[in-house]
């Protein structure tokens, strides 16, 4: 991915979310989402950032149905 567009200042934080996103979406079980609502939003127009994120048509709804399944959440701040 081509992080020319990202500020300077940014480029570390960016750099470090990226290694450890990548970490998460090796593990065993392990599945990596994104909302395509929020995509078309920030102008994504449905693509993927990464080859490891799935793009969903709703990403709430998807969570609902994976806790409905017996799913646990693990959220990344």
């Amino acid at each position: 991915m081509n992080l020319d567009h990202i500020k300077m200042e940014k480029l570390d934080a960016v750099q470090r979310f990226r290694e450890q996103l990548a970490k998460v979406a090796d593990l065993e079980g392990v599945r990596v989402e994104a909302c395509a609502i929020a995509n078309r939003f920030f102008g994504m127009q449905g693509k993927a950032m990464r080859d490891d994120v799935e793009v969903v048509a709703n990403g709430y709804v998807s969570f609902i149905s994976y806790q409905h399944q017996g799913y646990g959440m693990i959220g990344i701040h």
